[in-house]
């Protein structure tokens, strides 16, 4: 029986032409894809608001219920999106293509990282533009992924509370901070401490 690697070489066939009737571009980058799609009649699909590295997991979700955790290993040109980025990026295309089943995937791979990940990948600083990006990106219907980042909140708001670009999210991101306020008692008597000294109670 083959293995999996295998089973999973028909992937490298995506950045061979001759296996391909349409290339999807993303900026000045293309990827091949097969045919199906309207535009197969020019033969290129731009999608413009998103990375390649982005547009390459999609296509391989499509084939295979899955996509890569790991950094993209397609000579694409361009760097790959880092650590949790790449789970919000997927998100957000798969939000733009109505994919509900990705966005579900997308967000609990994000869940994973920021849970797994946190202490090695040095996470907390890079968390506030992660939150900026997901809540500029995303509604208040999108509870998978903005659970996720609260979630996080919650679980290292020692270590976040402290930093000056995460406190200056929870004076940017209102409905970010109601939630962590409203919903969270700890967080709001950790936020006082840290962010109010003047009122004496530190």
């Amino acid at each position: 029986m083959a293995d999996d690697a295998t089973k999973l070489s028909f992937l490298d066939k995506f950045k061979d032409k001759d296996h391909s009737d349409i290339a999807i571009e993303t900026g000045s980058q293309a990827t091949n894809k097969e045919n199906g799609f309207a535009e197969s009649k020019s033969g290129v699909v731009k999608i413009d608001d998103h990375s390649s590295h982005t547009v390459w997991r999609f296509i391989s979700y499509c084939y295979t219920g899955d996509y890569s955790n790991e950094s993209n290993s397609v000579e694409l040109g361009t760097d790959d999106d880092l650590g949790p980025f790449k789970h919000r990026r997927i998100y957000a295309l798969a939000d733009m293509l109505d994919a509900s089943d990705l966005k579900k995937l997308a967000a609990k791979k994000l869940d994973d990282y920021l849970t797994e990940k946190w202490a090695n990948d040095s996470v907390a600083s890079d968390f506030a533009d992660l939150v900026r990006e997901t809540y500029d990106t995303t509604n208040t219907g999108d509870e998978d992924i903005r659970n996720v980042i609260v979630k996080a909140t919650r679980g290292q708001t020692n270590e976040l509370i402290p930093c000056k670009d995460f406190k200056a999210v929870l004076y940017e991101i209102a409905e970010y901070s109601d939630v962590l306020v409203v919903q969270g008692h700890d967080f709001f008597f950790c936020f006082l401490f840290y962010c109010y000294p003047r009122l004496g109670v530190r």
